[in-house]
C-alpha cells in the first residue's frame, strides 16, 4: 500500500511527520526561531518544516529531551526538585511528576544516551515518501492509534513491543524513539503523556512514533492485514465520519 493510501485508510492525512537527522552544513538553513519544542512541533503538525538544533530551544529540558546532550538540564534549584516537589520559595514551582528528587533523577539516568550519534540537527516536517527519515511519528486519535498499533504488531508475536513512557513530551517523541533504533527489535513509542505537553495538542490525540523502516514494513503488510477484514469496516467508517 502507498503511504498516501494508508493515510486515507486511517484518516491520517496531515497527521504524519518525518523526523530526520542532519549534520551541520547539510541543512537548508540554520534554525532562525527559538521556542518551546512542543510549540515548534505543533507547527510541524500544521504543515511547516522545522529544523531544530540545541540553540533553537528555549526550554532548559528540551535539548536534553530531544537528545542534543546527555547531561542534566540546568534548572534553578535542581532538575530533580523541579520534576518533583520543588526546591522552595524563590525557585521554580515543582511539576510533581515524581515523588522525590531522587526518583526524578533516576528517570533521567534510565533514559537512552547518545541517541543522535553525532548529528546536530533534527528536521521535522510533514511526511513525504522521498524523505530520508529515521523516524515517522503520527498524531493519532484512539481509533487511529488502534490501527497503528495493530499494524505495527502484525509481524511479531510479542505483546510488549509498544511502550508509553512517563517522561517529558519531547523525550517521548525524540530521545526515547531514537534510542529504540539501537535495539535489535525497536519498540513503538506512544508519546505526549505528560501534562505539560498535553495542552499543546488536541485533547483526543497522542503521538505514535516508530522507526521509518517499520513504517515501510507496515505499508508492505497493509493490503493483507486486518485492514481488509470485516472487523475493520466499522472502525473505518467511524474514522471517515470524524
Amino acid at each position: 500500500m502507498k503511504a498516501n493510501d494508508f493515510f486515507k485508510e486511517l484518516n491520517l492525512e496531515n497527521k504524519a511527520l518525518s523526523i530526520t537527522l542532519a549534520k551541520s552544513g547539510t541543512t537548508p538553513e540554520n534554525p532562525r526561531e527559538r521556542g518551546c519544542s512542543m510549540k515548534l512541533l505543533n507547527r510541524a503538525v500544521n504543515g511547516e518544516a522545522i529544523c531544530f538544533n540545541q540553540q533553537s530551544l528555549s526550554c532548559p529540558g528540551a535539548a536534553r529531551g530531544m537528545g542534543f546532550f546527555d547531561g542534566c538540564p540546568q534548572i534553578k534549584g535542581g532538575f530533580g526538585y523541579f520534576i518533583s516537589y520543588g526546591a522552595g520559595e524563590g525557585f521554580p514551582e515543582g511539576e510533581r511528576m515524581k515523588n522525590t528528587p531522587e526518583t526524578a533523577m533516576e528517570m533521567l539516568q534510565n533514559q537512552p544516551v547518545d541517541v543522535l550519534g553525532g548529528y546536530d540537527f533534527i528536521i521535522v516536517k510533514p511526511y513525504e515518501e522521498q524523505d530520508n527519515a529515521s523516524l515517522v511519528s503520527f498524531l493519532a486519535e484512539p481509533d487511529q492509534l488502534s490501527g497503528l498499533i495493530q499494524l505495527f504488531s502484525y509481524r511479531t508475536g510479542a505483546y510488549d513491543n509498544i511502550i508509553a513512557p512517563m517522561c517529558s513530551g519531547c523525550a517521548s517523541v525524540f530521545r526515547i524513539p531514537l534510542g529504540e533504533l539501537k535495539r535489535e527489535n525497536p519498540r513503538a513509542v506512544i508519546g505526549s503523556i505528560d501534562s505539560f505537553s498535553r495542552v499543546h495538542f488536541d485533547k483526543n490525540t497522542f503521538f505514535f512514533t516508530i522507526p521509518a523502516k517499520s513504517f515501510h514494513e507496515m505499508l508492505d503488510d497493509a493490503d493483507n492485514s486486518f485492514l481488509i477484514a470485516s472487523s475493520w469496516k466499522g472502525v473505518k467508517q467511524r474514522l471517515l465520519n470524524s
